[in-house]
């Protein structure tokens, strides 16, 4: 289940010549170039640095279908709220405006300091990379 996250897909697409993932941001797939995906923003977040030297943002981002103005939550709404985001590798970041661009183009805001009060984020990325291979550009703020 956790692959839908799209870690896995992203770094095993490094060992594999940088084959985009089907959870990438990669604009090849005009199913997620709608306007609510032009920026994805992260309310919780840290860049991970890759075995292959690369930074990839992973974060944590709310589905713009089940927040009004998008949409009125649901009683029988059995998923979260919100998703677990990674990037393509990072081009440029500015953290203290918070803004960054990928390789593949797409913009990424992020809130506030690294954090992951929840531990959702490093629980996904601890199933899909030895603990050896695991390294966050910041420390998290909890």
């Amino acid at each position: 289940m956790l692959s839908c996250f799209g870690i896995r897909d992203s770094v095993s697409s490094f060992y594999s010549n940088h084959t985009p993932s089907p959870f990438s941001d990669d604009k090849s797939d005009d199913t997620m170039t709608t306007a609510t995906d032009s920026v994805m923003t992260l309310f919780h977040w840290n860049i991970l640095i890759l075995p292959s030297e690369q930074e990839i943002f992973v974060g944590l981002r709310h589905r713009p279908e089940t927040v009004p103005p998008f949409k009125p939550a649901e009683d029988d709404d059995e998923l979260l709220p919100f998703t677990l985001r990674n990037s393509s590798p990072i081009k440029s970041f500015d953290k203290q405006r918070g803004v960054g661009f990928t390789e593949s183009g797409q913009r990424y805001v992020v809130i506030g300091q690294p954090n992951d009060p929840t531990g959702i984020i490093r629980l996904s990325v601890n199933q899909m990379l030895s603990a050896d291979e695991i390294r966050w550009k910041y420390d998290f703020v909890d």
